[in-house]
């Protein structure tokens, strides 16, 4: 993600070669949703072992 939206910056600036703009939004989008899925595989980790840890101490 971030090296993707630093791609997309260099060519704003013209300091990169225009044509490899969809290449550098393909890394942006990519690395956007790959930082999503393991948030949100994080939140169901934490979930998970929590209800786990309450179900052990309820019994």
């Amino acid at each position: 993600m971030i090296l993707g939206k630093q791609d997309m910056n260099a060519i704003d600036r013209g300091e990169t070669d225009p044509s490899q703009r969809g290449m550098a939004q393909g890394a942006f989008v990519v690395g956007l949703i790959i930082t999503a899925l393991l948030v949100v595989g994080l939140v169901l980790y934490v979930v998970r072992t929590a209800s786990i840890i309450e179900s052990n101490q309820v019994g």
